[in-house]
């Protein structure tokens, strides 16, 4: 916690006596016609004096108002989609009517409150000790773990902000809420990682569940700027060196993936009850079933167009190929007479197989495990070099467009500052509106990485080329996932029991084709805990 005193040293008594003039007192009481004491107005002058002194010994100097201030921000609170989320950072000032207060937040975001600006319920001044809670959301994982709705309505039109930075400041004294003078404003310098100019200052009306438009945010840079120091920080080797990582991490995250789809599947037992038959498969395409002996496809019970006359066919070709889950696969046979038929198979073993396939399956699965362990840890490492050296060069990216600007004074050298002057505390943001994505639309089903379908609340699609994250409803995404085939984006949810949170990767998004109608989304699961642990570069490059 922070605490900053302003003109608050103790005086001696040799100070304080060098203000009383004793004489004049003297001069005044000899001119008195009748002594003071004696006055009918002494006793309750002496009463007001000590109302007065101990009035101004807790708090504030009163201001001739009938005005009542009120802000449901103090009574509104944003829940986080998980259980952690972005804590307040809480700053200590003194306030006097002699002296603005200025303070400074952990990230380098400077508030400024002038004199006579803070107020208590009634429109009294405030004075002394005041705490302010302040937290800023300034990128796409700070956006998620808010809470805050980022939706607007522009002309009856649906749209979502592309913020630029925004921020949560409220005030107490002595556990009491604090506002601002309606006649004053308290001026915050927010320190963005946003570089475009293409921002409005926008407040989050509690009241009335909206942003309310206030005013343009004029700092920034044009995109012609933004691309020629992106030119030149191409050349940089830092740069050079992202490059070369985000190719080995293609490589990496293949050979992950091909790893994943040779994990055994663990033997069952044939159901004697049902139709079951060897097929000679080419193990290449399947490895998960790669050194089994005794394989037998079984007919499943989804497998509702099976007919028993089909066992006594004789037919002259089978193609077989995986199906929804990963115990599932399509069976296809082909004869003159029936055509085609196509049903779902799962394998198994019969009784005097299954033992020996069972200790097979522990040796491989051990051998399998080891072998993606190690192959995790490599990717990992690799995604975490990118998200470091990204971040860096971000940062390098706005120090080079600081140095272009003409008298800039930037509190936060590798920030870009917003100017807000606030007459309410609460949320405000720096937003530019942007239409939904529609380009395209795909059904969605989804599973985790060994293939179990989840449940899964509100989606957030999260695109990486602008602060922007959308948030879906289940209605809307039982309507379709809508995105921009042209824009990296990934999508985020959470598990209903809130553990965890479900990724979908921006690479994975490039497996959906033009001609998909449905897509079964294979969601990696991060735990709520160690996502709040990771920067929003760590989250994309997972």
């Amino acid at each position: 916690m922070k605490k900053i005193d302003i003109d608050n040293q103790e005086i001696t008594n040799q100070e304080a006596l060098k203000h009383k003039d004793f004489e004049k007192v003297m001069n005044k009481y000899s001119a008195m016609k009748t002594p003071f004491y004696k006055s009918p107005y002494f006793g309750g002058g002496v009463i007001g004096l000590l109302i007065i002194a101990s009035y101004f010994i807790f708090s504030t100097t009163t201001k001739n108002t009938s005005k009542v201030y009120s802000n449901s921000s103090y009574s509104t609170g944003y829940n986080s989609p998980i259980d952690e989320s972005i804590a307040f950072e809480n700053i200590e000032g003194v306030v006097n009517s002699e002296k603005e207060l200025i303070i400074t937040s952990s990230s380098g975001t400077r508030i400024t409150i002038p004199t006579n600006t803070l107020v208590d319920s009634v429109g009294n001044l405030i004075a002394g000790v005041v705490t302010f809670k302040y937290r800023e959301f300034l990128d796409q994982k700070d956006i998620f773990l808010s809470g805050i709705p980022m939706n607007y309505d522009s002309a009856d039109t649906k749209m979502n902000f592309e913020s630029g930075g925004m921020f949560e400041l409220l005030a107490y004294q002595n556990n009491k809420p604090v506002f601002i003078n309606s006649e004053k404003s308290v001026q915050v310098e927010l320190a963005s990682k946003q570089a475009g100019n293409n921002f409005n200052i926008y407040y989050y009306s509690s009241d009335d569940n909206k942003w309310v438009y206030k005013s343009k945010d004029e700092a920034g840079f044009s995109n012609e700027e933004i691309l020629a120091v992106g030119a030149e920080l191409k050349k940089n080797p830092a740069h050079m060196s992202i490059q070369e990582l985000r190719e080995e991490k293609v490589r990496s995250s293949s050979q992950l993936k091909k790893l994943k789809k040779s994990k055994p599947i663990q033997p069952k037992l044939a159901n004697t009850n049902k139709y079951n038959f060897t097929i000679n498969v080419d193990y290449r395409d399947f490895p998960e079933l790669t050194s089994f002996k005794g394989l037998k496809f079984q007919v499943s019970n989804k497998a509702k167009n099976f007919k028993p006359e089909y066992a006594q066919e004789t037919w002259d070709d089978v193609d077989i190929t995986h199906g929804l889950n990963r115990t599932e696969y399509n069976t296809c046979f082909t004869n003159k007479q029936q055509g085609k038929v196509c049903f779902i198979t799962n394998p198994v073993f019969a009784k005097n197989d299954l033992a020996t396939a069972e200790v097979l399956y522990d040796k491989l699965l051990l051998d399998y495990k080891l072998k993606k362990d190690s192959s995790k840890k490599r990717d990992k490492a690799i995604r975490k070099e990118i998200a470091k050296r990204s971040s860096e060069l971000n940062d390098q990216r706005i120090v080079e467009l600081n140095k272009r600007a003409v008298n800039l004074a930037t509190v936060v050298e590798n920030r870009i500052t917003r100017t807000f002057q606030i007459e309410n505390f609460g949320v405000w943001n720096s937003d530019c509106p942007q239409k939904l994505p529609s380009e395209a639309i795909v059904k969605a089903n989804f599973v985790d990485e060994s293939g179990k379908e989840l449940q899964l609340g509100t989606m957030y699609l999260v695109l990486k080329g602008r602060n922007e994250v959308v948030s879906m409803t289940p209605e809307i995404v039982k309507e379709g996932i809508r995105y921009n085939p042209e824009e990296e984006c990934m999508l985020w949810a959470v598990t209903s029991d809130r553990k965890n949170v479900a990724i979908f990767r921006a690479n994975q998004f490039k497996e959906i084709k033009d001609s998909d109608e449905s897509f079964t989304f294979e969601m990696n699961l991060i735990s709520s805990k160690e996502f709040v642990t990771y920067s929003t570069e760590t989250v994309f490059n997972l």
